[in-house]
């Protein structure tokens, strides 16, 4: 059969064609959204009611007397968690400065010292200790970086156990450092 249709009323048809396949499309996508919306409407009520009863109940609870006397306690519990995190702010400096210089002389062993551990303590008589866990790839090493742990001033006392230098390669040891009084 012959095309009887001309060039320019093939192109106006097709393009009707596209454009009624959109607006048909457009059409179900906002339907849907409409229907969405309508659907929440009745959850979005009940969230809203909850929400009002809540606030009823915050409110006839913060107006009870027992709520005024744990205000109260709530309110030094407050204040001491203040106290306590200023001193913990104060403590960790030390702590920090402390632990500065052992880093820089392990960094200066240049992977011949690894350590495993560091832990700090504080006691009643206020003497505050460092106790540190690693390996020391020869004995040498070991004794160099006791030795310089004893030349810093942030500590007054290093104990290492005699044991920590009976292994001549990899030896593991123990040091307990004790921070001199005058820097905290």
């Amino acid at each position: 059969m012959i095309n009887l249709i001309s060039l320019q009323s093939k192109r106006t048809i097709t393009r009707q064609y596209w454009l009624r396949i959109g607006i048909v499309g457009s059409s179900i996508v906002c339907g849907f959204c409409l229907l969405g919306i309508i659907l929440m409407v009745p959850s979005y009520i009940l969230t809203v009611e909850k929400e009002k009863v809540a606030i009823a109940r915050a409110e006839e609870l913060h107006a009870s007397k027992d709520f005024q006397e744990n205000k109260e306690l709530g309110d030094i519990v407050v204040k001491t968690k203040k106290q306590l995190d200023a001193f913990n702010q104060l403590q960790q400096k030390y702590i920090s400065d402390a632990v500065t210089p052992i880093l820089e002389q392990v960094t200066a062993k240049k992977g011949k010292i690894r350590l495993q551990e560091i832990s700090y303590q504080t006691n009643e008589e206020k003497m505050s200790t460092i106790k540190i866990k690693g390996i020391a790839t020869s004995r040498n090493e070991l004794l160099d970086f006791v030795g310089m742990l004893k030349a810093d001033t942030t500590f007054s006392r290093v104990d290492v156990p005699v044991s920590s230098f009976v292994q001549n390669i990899d030896s593991t040891f123990e040091i307990v450092l004790v921070i001199a009084q005058e820097t905290l």
